[in-house]
C-alpha cells in the first residue's frame, strides 16, 4: 500500500488519499493528530507527506506512526518549511513547526534512541530548496521565471555535499532570503 498523508486536493496518482478535510480526492478522512492511524501494523511500503508533518500537534507521536505502519524498507519522502524562510513558515497560522535538514537525526544513526522515540529511520536523502513549489499550482505560475533560475542554480549549489548544506543552513541562508523547503528521503529500519 502506498499512502498520501494530508492530500488535500492534491493527491498523487496510484496512493491512497489521507487528509482532515473531506475533498474528492481523500480516499480515507482521517485526524493524524488522532491516534492510531487507521492502517495495520507494517502494511504501508511507501508514504509521502508533503507540507502536512508542519500542521501537527504531536509531530513526534505522527513519525512514530509512521513508522509503526509502515513495513521495513518503506520508503518515506517528506516535505516541510525550512525554518529560515519566515514567511512560508509562518504566513500559515496553522503551521505548528519547521524543519531543518537534521531534523530526523533522533531516529537513526549514533543520535537514535537518545530520547526514547519510537523507531528508527535511516536518511538516505536531504535537499535544500530556495523555491516552494517550481513551477505551476492550480493553474497559475508560483514563481517568475528568474526566480526559477536562480532557484535551481542555488539548490545545485547548496545540495552539491551535506558539507555544502551545513555551510549554507549555518551560515549563509540569512543573506539568502532563507529556504522555503526542505526534502527527506527516509527509509524504515525495522
Amino acid at each position: 500500500m502506498k499512502i498520501d498523508l494530508g492530500c488535500g486536493a492534491y493527491k498523487s496518482e496510484g496512493l491512497l488519499g489521507v487528509d482532515i478535510l473531506e475533498h474528492p480526492n481523500v480516499d480515507i478522512q482521517h485526524d493524524l493528530n488522532i491516534f492510531p492511524w487507521p492502517f495495520e501494523n507494517d502494511s504501508v511500503d511507501y508514504v509521502q507527506a508533503n507540507h502536512v508533518l508542519e500542521h501537527v500537534a504531536n509531530f513526534i507521536g505522527s513519525v512514530e506512526e509512521i513508522w509503526r505502519i509502515s513495513k521495513s524498507g518503506a520508503i518515506i519522502e517528506v516535505r516541510c518549511p525550512h525554518a529560515s524562510c519566515f514567511p512560508t513558515v509562518w504566513a500559515d497560522p496553522t503551521h505548528k513547526r519547521a524543519m531543518v535538514k537534521n531534523s530526523f537525526i533522533h531516529w537513526g544513526g549514533e543520535s537514535k534512541n537518545i530520547y526514547g522515540f519510537k523507531g528508527e529511520f535511516a536518511v538516505e536523502e536531504v535537499r535544500l530548496h530556495y523555491c516552494l513549489y517550481q513551477g505551476e499550482r492550480n493553474g497559475s505560475l508560483t514563481t517568475s521565471m528568474r526566480m526559477k533560475k536562480i532557484g535551481r542554480l542555488l539548490d545545485r549549489l547548496v545540495n552539491a555535499s551535506p558539507r555544502m548544506q551545513n555551510i549554507f543552513e549555518r551560515f549563509l541562508c540569512g543573506y539568502l532570503g532563507g529556504f522555503e523547503e526542505v526534502y527527506f528521503k527516509l527509509r524504515v529500519v525495522k
